[in-house]
């Protein structure tokens, strides 16, 4: 995996981004297949999106409340790695914020289309950490496992890719202090 990544990284960043984008849509497709059947099920009438309890019984809502923002910093940890191809990126001051304006809605949306629907048609017991295999035999089917599994593992393979020091397309016209 170690000796792929690198040779990627070795072909720049245009290559590294398109392979990246490549392995985002397929991490992604199946939480969109799991979402698109627990919305079914959930418009079937096969569950009702749980409001109560807010919280776990015996947690107080502080202690939820600092779970739930820690497990949101986690889930948006890594946005800053961005920064270290700063150099590549035209007018990176300017095109970098844009991106990042563009990408938080999305990644909102893609956590909230797949833990919504899923989370009315299971029982919120069942959540936990590294669930999501569990949920999708649960929610689509038993072989479904695999697949999230395999996700899961590519996902891991994408942040050894895309966090691995990046070599120039180009050279950039950037003074070296030494």
């Amino acid at each position: 995996v170690i000796w792929l990544a690198t040779w990627l990284n070795l072909r720049g960043t245009r290559v590294v981004g398109a392979v990246s984008g490549g392995f985002a849509a397929a991490v992604v497709l199946p939480f969109a297949i799991l979402a698109a059947v627990a919305l079914w099920r959930w418009i079937g009438g096969a569950g009702a999106l749980p409001v109560a309890p807010f919280h776990a019984p015996g947690v107080s809502l502080t202690g939820a409340l600092g779970l739930g923002i820690s497990q949101a910093i986690w889930n948006y940890s890594g946005w800053d790695n961005a920064s270290t191809i700063g150099g590549e990126i035209e007018a990176a001051g300017t095109n970098y914020p844009r991106a990042l304006a563009r990408a938080l809605p999305i990644v909102t949306l893609v956590y909230l289309v797949s833990i919504v629907p899923a989370l009315a048609v299971s029982r919120w017991q069942l959540w936990s950490d590294g669930a999501w295999p569990a949920l999708a035999s649960a929610i689509v089917s038993k072989t479904s496992i695999i697949v999230f599994t395999a996700s899961g593992r590519l996902s891991n393979r994408t942040t050894i890719l895309v966090t691995m020091p990046k070599v120039p397309s180009e050279p950039t016209n950037t003074p070296v202090r030494s």
